[in-house]
């Protein structure tokens, strides 16, 4: 099958403004504005050695790449079927980025302290804890089948240059302990943002990047608003989404 084709259980959607595309499957994990934000939120500068752990369909790969072309970009993705998946999207795109179907927990040890920036989107909740998805794609995105957030710290530690930057999004009720495991692993927070659906709701996200090695001097930034009323996106997420595809 030509990586260009859909199967029967795949569509395609504009991904960004400067043409790239994305193939997701119809049931099963779907960007959503989470990786968006994400990949919106961490400085750039060309030539910056990137990787993405827990790649996915290879959405935030792509969303960099729109942003600063000259990006270096390695995604790791422990499930083969979505591995193979963000290989073909970066073929779609035609973008330089290296798909690695490996447990980001035992990646190569001369990938020690490699990369400038490290971004990811991990699962949110651990084992135990709410209902899990059947697709099992869906269930990893959600629910740390493959890894804990200790996991993922640990081997973000190894494998940030000194001073290179974590940058990710979670979910506030897991902050103390992100935090904590931050200290453990000399990952220090520096920069730290609250998303709000609403401006009068409680944050259901928030964007953390931590500097390994770096000094205690976290900068709480001012808060991100989604909607103005249901449907409507504030002006702020309308910048964000000023790369992206129109819908």
């Amino acid at each position: 099958m030509s990586e260009y084709m859909l199967n029967a259980d795949e569509d395609i959607c504009a991904l960004t403004k400067n043409g790239y595309r994305l193939i997701q499957k119809k049931k099963g994990f779907r960007f959503s504005i989470d990786a968006v934000l994400l990949a919106h939120f961490p400085a750039l500068k060309a030539e910056l050695e990137v990787l993405d752990l827990g790649c996915g369909n290879g959405v935030l790969p792509l969303l960099l790449k729109a942003r600063e072309p000259s990006l270096k970009i390695s995604g790791v993705e422990i499930q083969e079927a979505s591995a193979q998946l963000a290989r073909r999207n970066m073929v779609l795109n035609q973008a330089e980025v290296e798909i690695y179907n490996l447990d980001l927990r035992a990646l190569p040890k001369d990938w020690g302290s490699s990369f400038d920036l490290i971004i990811t989107n991990p699962p949110f909740f651990p084992l135990g804890t709410g209902k899990i998805n059947p697709l099992d794609e869906c269930a990893a995105a959600r629910h740390e089948l493959y890894c804990t957030l200790e996991e993922l710290l640990q081997s973000a530690k190894r494998l940030l240059k000194p001073h290179g930057r974590l940058a990710m999004i979670y979910k506030p009720e897991r902050l103390s302990q992100l935090c904590s495991l931050c200290q453990a692993y000399q990952l220090t927070p520096k920069f730290l943002q609250f998303i709000h659906p609403y401006s009068n709701a409680n944050a259901n996200l928030f964007l953390l990047e931590a500097i390994k090695g770096g000094r205690n001097a976290l900068e709480v930034l001012p808060p991100l608003v989604v909607y103005q009323k249901p449907g409507v996106y504030t002006p702020e997420i309308l910048a964000i989404y000023g790369g992206i595809a129109d819908e």
